[in-house]
């Protein structure tokens, strides 16, 4: 097992808020976005908590990096320094609210990062288009929640336990690629938290003809590699990762790899 990461073992802790009161199949970030994201408005906050605006429509917009590396450029799987160069581009400028800033700052240097940001399903999606388009795409850093609907397709699977989870992973072949989006509902009882959301969201990515299994949060700077025959073992560890499930478990969505990618993955892997 490879980790790169920069929570020096702490946990990560995504953005939390129950599940919405429908079994949803996407997740939706109890906010909107706000150009004005530095003000903090309570009354903004108390209505964000309301389950209509959770269903609010945000489109997701990444955008390309200008001058970014393509991940084809980097030798398939095998060359792991693509995902640290994805954890320092895709979300560079995200910021929490204005009044969150100094203890984000704070807890930087101690290696937590991403605290009182609510663009995660941004982050996620970039790095899946990242993948799907082989030009790197940079999170929306202002956005205060959004839905995965409209940048994803539907879910492949729902409700996922971690255990359901690691099952379909061990499931995967060497010929087998997942540039995968994972879903995490956090749990009823995490309503009442300032700025919480409803979820949280990640990557699970595998190469075609590789043998590991990336999950990765650019939100949170953190990026841990299992090989997939010894995924089962690392139960605990994937759990820690993922955070907190609630009732409605996990979400997997899906993007296909750019044919580059594809491509470059196969023509590095060992006779």
């Amino acid at each position: 097992m490879r980790i790169t990461t920069n929570l020096a073992r702490l946990e990560p802790h995504g953005s939390t808020l129950s599940p919405s009161p429908s079994s949803s199949s996407f997740l939706s970030l109890s906010a909107a976005e706000d150009s004005d994201f530095d003000v903090f408005d309570y009354s903004e906050y108390q209505l964000a908590k309301k389950p209509a605006i959770s269903q609010l429509p945000i489109t997701i917009t990444n955008q390309p990096m200008p001058d970014g590396k393509k991940p084809s450029e980097y030798a398939g799987g095998k060359d792991r320094s693509l995902f640290d160069y994805l954890l320092n581009h895709v979300n560079s400028k995200g910021k929490p609210p204005l009044l969150l800033r100094p203890l984000a700052a704070f807890l930087t240097l101690f290696g937590i990062h991403g605290f009182g940001q609510t663009n995660c399903a941004s982050c996620a999606t970039a790095v899946a288009e990242t993948f799907e388009k082989n030009v790197v795409h940079q999170a929306m850093p202002k956005l205060r929640g959004a839905g995965l609907m409209g940048i994803m397709n539907a879910p492949t699977q729902r409700d996922l336990s971690v255990s359901t989870l690691i099952s379909t992973l061990e499931g995967l072949g060497k010929d087998d690629e997942l540039n995968g989006v994972l879903a995490i509902h956090r749990p009823r009882r995490w309503q009442w938290l300032p700025g919480a959301t409803q979820g949280h969201a990640c990557n699970v990515i595998k190469y075609h003809n590789e043998d590991f299994i990336h999950f990765v949060d650019t939100q949170k700077k953190t990026n841990f590699e299992y090989h997939i025959d010894s995924i089962a073992e690392k139960h605990a560890e994937i759990r820690k990762f993922l955070g907190s499930i609630g009732d409605g478990g996990i979400d997997l969505y899906k993007k296909e790899f750019h044919a580059d990618i594809s491509k470059k993955a196969e023509a590095s892997a060992p006779a």
